[in-house]
């Protein structure tokens, strides 16, 4: 039988013990705690990193799209423009003397420039500043099923880029628009006058029989030439 002195160890042996042992499971516990939560930071930096790189390849995918509708888009413009420039030239051999050497000749190309020339340019013009329109419709179509975020971010981006653009098409086709409308009225005075014009060969220049005429015709070139 132990002793009061060797019970009394046993006792602070076992309290020591106990302390001991409840340090070790309360730093155990803590240790479990801090190795879940770097577990749980590493998962959730895995997942973010996992998210950049799906959010970094859809914008990758739509720039590779706005870079292939800007191709695209300036192709079929330089296209349409070129066309409209093609058949643009012709007003100028309307106008030309040669055209007006006698009332068949002027009406003939009367009838060609507000019949066929006049409204198939007005119809290029409207086609071209439409081919803006056209290519944003695509492009929202593109982008219907995306964040609204995205949508604004690239819907701005290619926004920015035709704003310019479009603005100078507008105005460019404003111009445009008088200088035919100011050629109709050049045309159709030739042919209103054709009677009373005669046409110097070597000079490719008209003559007109009355000095008012003469005046008449060179208000309707300044009004041209203000407009150019």
């Amino acid at each position: 039988m132990p002793s009061k002195f060797q019970t009394k160890h046993i006792y602070i042996l076992i309290a020591f013990l106990t302390v001991a042992l409840c340090g070790y499971a309360f730093h155990l516990h803590v240790y479990e705690i801090e190795k879940m939560r770097i577990q749980e930071e590493h998962k959730l930096q895995k997942e973010e990193e996992r998210l950049r790189k799906i959010e970094e390849q859809k914008n990758a995918k739509f720039q590779k799209i706005i870079d292939r509708y800007l191709a695209d888009f300036t192709q079929e413009l330089a296209e349409k423009m070129h066309d409209y420039r093609k058949n643009r030239k012709m007003v100028r051999e309307l106008i030309s003397p040669l055209h007006h050497e006698n009332t068949a000749y002027s009406k003939n190309s009367y009838d060609h420039y507000t019949k066929e020339l006049l409204p198939y340019l007005r119809k290029q013009s409207a086609a071209i500043i439409d081919t803006f329109q056209r290519y944003k419709v695509a492009l929202d179509k593109e982008l219907v099923d995306e964040t609204t975020e995205r949508k604004e971010f690239f819907q701005n981006q290619w926004n920015d880029m035709m704003k310019e653009q479009l603005e100078k098409y507008i105005e460019y086709f404003i111009k445009e628009d008088k200088l035919l409308t100011q050629y109709r009225e050049l045309i159709e005075f030739y042919y209103v006058h054709s009677k009373l014009i005669t046409i110097d060969y070597e000079e490719d220049a008209f003559i007109f029989q009355r000095k008012q005429d003469e005046i008449k015709h060179l208000e309707i070139l300044r009004r041209l030439k203000n407009i150019k």
